[in-house]
């Protein structure tokens, strides 16, 4: 009787460190695909699987990361950025063209914008944050569309995606 007992309180703690690493770091597999969409006269594409994503920019791969669901909001945490990109998006030079991590893109990015344009730190910030630490994206999908609304740089925005 004792050995069962104990034998049920090991069983009952293996249920519940299951419980919790399966609870940890999930993704709506909804998700999982590749999505297009048009923002700003730009083709925007994100291809999610599992918890990873890449997105494109007008066919160029420009951002890769991994993200979490939970109650209908996407976390993003991106992990590496292509110059190429941030230059697209200014309509100048301003980094070299190839892959950074998040860290060297800030520090490449920051010394750009000082370096070239005189900025500070206090100016750099609000526009650089968005970019490497993008807010909470709420969202609804089924399986032809993909709906996120978020609030950047003040405005809220609503992108729509197609699954492809």
């Amino acid at each position: 009787m004792k050995n069962r007992r104990g034998l049920l309180k090991v069983l009952a703690m293996m249920l519940v460190i299951g419980f919790l690493i399966s609870s940890c770091s999930k993704t709506d597999k909804k998700l999982d695909g590749t999505w297009t969409g048009v923002k700003d006269g730009m083709n925007y594409e994100y291809i999610l699987k599992n918890g990873k994503y890449e997105c494109s920019y007008d066919g160029i791969v420009g951002e890769k990361g991994t993200f979490t669901t939970k109650d209908g909001v996407i976390t993003w945490d991106m992990k590496e950025v292509h110059g190429s990109i941030v230059n697209l998006m200014f309509g100048v030079q301003v980094v070299e063209s190839k892959w950074y991590s998040k860290n060297e893109f800030i520090t490449a990015f920051k010394t750009a914008l000082t370096t070239s344009f005189g900025l500070s730190d206090s100016d750099i910030n609000p526009l650089l944050d968005p970019l490497v630490s993008p807010p909470p994206y709420n969202y609804t999908v089924d399986d032809k569309a993909l709906v996120m609304t978020y609030e950047m740089y003040g405005e809220k925005n609503i992108d729509t995606f197609t699954k492809k």
